[in-house]
């Protein structure tokens, strides 16, 4: 198990929604990887858990990584939570993955700016869902 720092050990307790920004090579895949499988384990859906990236190639990377630790954890435990774990990373597998290109070359997002974009999106393919 890495050694986090107090800042990714928050990151990884955090309860409800959160939002990791943080410069290149800081860890946020790592810990964001971290925070999904301690959520799924928890009892979370994997089909509950939203987490956007900015590029295609952080999402895939992110979707490897949790497939890849939710297979190992459900190898480390038994029975009845290890099939729920391999279901889980079969998944994160199958699951889509892209980016949010609308705020792509945005400098320095702010969490607000990002957080609005996010509902946004998240409404209009809501209503497409639902099919308002």
């Amino acid at each position: 198990m890495p050694c986090w720092t107090d800042e990714q050990r928050r990151a990884i307790e955090a309860e409800g929604d959160l939002l990791v920004s943080a410069g290149a090579g800081s860890g946020k895949t790592a810990v964001l990887t971290e925070r999904i499988v301690r959520l799924i384990k928890s009892g979370e859906s994997i089909s509950s858990i939203l987490c956007v990236t900015f590029t295609n190639a952080a999402a895939a990377e992110m979707k490897k990584r949790i497939e890849k630790s939710l297979a190992k954890a459900a190898a480390e435990t038994g029975g009845e939570a290890a099939q729920k774990l391999f279901k889980a990373a079969r998944a994160a597998n199958a699951a889509g993955s892209s980016s949010m290109p609308s705020v792509q070359g945005m400098s320095k997002p702010s969490a607000a700016s990002v957080l609005r974009i996010s509902r946004a999106h998240i409404h209009a393919a809501l209503l497409l869902y639902a099919g308002a």
